[in-house]
């Protein structure tokens, strides 16, 4: 049966009031600062810290960069592990590799790691690839995974165990979206359960997955702390959600899951890590003025953009039309021809040349989707190309007056091998779902604001409001 759209209409009937969350989110940080629950973040590209603000970002997990974070006074941060752009192989070595400093370090201070996958909230990842990963650094199995891809920033709501996306005046069954079409991470259904069958290859089957419904959620969390009781380990229970109280809920009823030694692994969008950390809403940045002050006034602004999807193209299009912006585009097809060293180091020579002239600059991939016949030869040109912008940036040898990046590989990537970024301060967002980082002293361009763009995220309009925005911090 095709799966129907829905109006918008049906989100009211299943909502619950932003205000009725503020009391459990108040909770979660007061149980956060007076127990040895220390909640550590597996974000798979720098997208997941969109709703959060005042915690650090790591980009390396040996146990001596583990430790200290462990031992800071925050109720948790993030590992930037960036493993969407990886093969499912080089996925799994990533989790157990961090899972098992993790316990190391753990065990040593006397913490309980609360461990969350942070992934898509279009359903693209290595699911459950990265949970059983996880399970077997720590060496002990969870007593069941527990999955919610809710974000209401992106429009993303599940509703009677079926994932949507908003558009306009419409709810989409997920599956029914380009993202489901990813070369890499694609699927066939929009209903929570038949996906974990069909990512599970049919080792799970549809009807041992638990649901946790609205009706539950908007019950209070005792009713979602009885349905948690009941998982066993290696079952799974997705979870609806339309709104803060339904992930607050849930956040609230987990961390008492741990409180009572039964260990979760939670795999979930940005939203629900909000609610674990109890923050109540989105941190609206007026501290970039101060970070403007410091640079340059005589150079231009950098915006990069490496995401595929139709959304990304009708940005890119929307702010060439209404932008006084230099646009710079990397073929993607001479990558693959003769020596793309000499074209890349034109392309960074042109990039400088308009920086030093006070103009902006978008350096964006061309429009062309390369499809290869393998999951693994998809993620490795999807690499090269990201590394191709890598390479650009890297070749810049001075700070642009601020720096965007639009998706989550390519702003992975431009992070950590382009700026060298092992640790970070999310400052908050720019508008819903755009964040900002504050870039440590050892990165290349310290002090530089750093601006993140998920690939799924904004209307037409999203780049040139970022440009418009941050344009007029830098002229004030």
């Amino acid at each position: 049966m095709k799966e129907q759209n829905l109006s918008i209409d049906i989100l009211e009937k299943n909502e619950v009031p932003d205000e009725l969350a503020l009391p459990l989110l108040n909770g979660i940080k007061s149980l956060c600062k007076s127990g040895k629950i220390k909640i550590i973040v597996l974000d798979d590209d720098p997208t997941g810290t969109q709703t959060i603000h005042d915690l650090s970002v790591i980009t390396l997990w040996n146990e001596d960069l583990v430790e200290e974070m462990m031992k800071d006074n925050s109720p948790g941060f993030f590992i930037l592990t960036n493993t969407r752009s990886m093969t499912e192989k080089k996925a799994i070595a990533v989790n157990e590799e961090i899972a098992r400093n993790i316990k190391i370090v753990a065990e040593k201070l006397g913490y309980v790691p609360l461990l969350i996958s942070r992934s898509d909230s279009t359903l693209r990842g290595h699911f459950p690839a990265e949970l059983l990963a996880l399970e077997k650094g720590l060496g002990k199995n969870f007593d069941g995974f527990v999955f919610m891809p809710y974000f209401k920033e992106g429009g993303r709501f599940t509703i009677d165990d079926t994932h949507y996306l908003q558009q306009d005046q419409e709810l989409i069954p997920i599956a029914s979206t380009p993202f489901a079409k990813d070369p890499v991470f694609g699927y066939t259904s929009s209903d929570l359960r038949k996906y974990i069958r069909e990512k599970t290859n049919n080792q799970v089957e549809s009807s041992s997955v638990i649901s946790i419904d609205i009706f539950s959620l908007n019950e209070g969390t005792p009713a979602v702390e009885k349905i948690l009781d009941l998982l066993k380990a290696g079952q799974y229970a997705i979870v609806n959600g339309t709104c803060l109280y339904h992930a607050t809920v849930l956040a609230l009823a987990v961390i008492h899951q741990y409180q009572k030694n039964k260990p979760l692994l939670v795999r979930c969008a940005p939203s629900l890590v909000q609610a674990f950390f109890g923050i109540s809403h989105s941190k609206q940045l007026a501290s970039l003025e101060t970070i403007f002050s410091e640079q340059p006034a005589y150079r231009g602004g950098l915006m990069i953009v490496g995401s595929f999807v139709p959304q990304t193209t009708a940005q890119i299009n929307h702010l060439l039309k209404h932008i006084d912006i230099i646009p710079v585009e990397l073929k993607v097809d001479k990558l693959f021809e003769g020596d793309p060293l000499i074209y890349l180091e034109q392309l960074s020579d042109q990039i400088k040349f308009h920086l030093q002239q006070k103009s902006s600059v978008v350096l964006f991939t061309s429009r062309d989707i390369f499809s290869s016949d393998g999951i693994d030869q998809n993620t490795e040109t999807a690499a090269k190309i990201s590394n191709a912008l890598v390479t650009v940036v890297k070749q810049l040898s001075f700070a642009p007056k601020f720096l965007v990046a639009k998706g989550g590989i390519t702003s992975s990537d431009i992070a950590t091998k382009a700026l060298g970024v092992i640790k970070a301060k999310v400052l908050g967002q720019l508008l819903p779902g755009v964040v900002v980082w504050e870039l440590d002293k050892n990165a290349k361009f310290p002090g530089t604001p750093y601006i993140i763009v998920p690939g799924n995220v904004g209307g037409e309009d999203c780049l040139t409001r970022i440009y418009n925005i941050l344009n007029s911090y830098a002229e004030a």
